[in-house]
């Protein structure tokens, strides 16, 4: 889990703030995944993790509206009519020198959020279910297969050179 989770900060340090949004939306079905007997995710386990872990921090963006947001962001690469909640969804990005903190208001029907509180509130989320989880006998089947920096290489397949695998 940490190299996804890395994966977001890496992003924010250097300005990518959308692929770090992009993982972590995804990030409640990796999640759900995981504690899945059959190692797979769905709309609804995804919305059901979401409403068990994710800290309630953004007022206005329910698990529903999370999952069609993670829809539109990742599938169709929009912000815009991701639901049927708001028009559009509005992140905002870190500026130098730091100024004003928009996050968790609706501005003409349109829902804001600040990038990073959001990363950062569920790289939280997942990571207190994580230390809650490692020990759940499917948590721990289905880790094996998570997307993992391996230095060395796997094992039947690329030996001696870092892989993503």
């Amino acid at each position: 889990m940490d190299i996804i989770l890395g994966e977001i900060d890496k992003a924010i340090k250097c300005e990518l703030c959308y692929s770090a949004i992009v993982i972590a939306l995804k990030l409640p079905d990796v999640c759900a995944a995981l504690e899945s007997k059959d190692g797979r995710t769905s709309k609804a386990k995804y919305i059901a993790w979401y409403n068990t872990n994710v800290k309630e921090e953004e007022d206005y963006l329910t698990a529903e509206y999370c999952y069609s947001l993670r829809c539109g962001v990742i599938h169709q690469g929009t912000l815009a009519n991701t639901g049927a909640e708001y028009e559009r969804v509005l992140f905002t990005i870190p500026t130098k020198p730091k100024s004003v903190t928009l996050n968790n208001n609706v501005i003409n029907n349109a829902l804001n959020l600040d990038a990073v509180m959001f990363c950062d509130n569920i790289k939280r989320s997942v990571n207190s279910w994580f230390n809650n989880n490692a020990n759940n006998s499917y948590v721990k089947a289905n880790h094996v297969n998570l997307v993992q920096l391996r230095r060395n290489g796997l094992s039947p397949y690329i030996i001696g050179v870092p892989l993503i695998a």
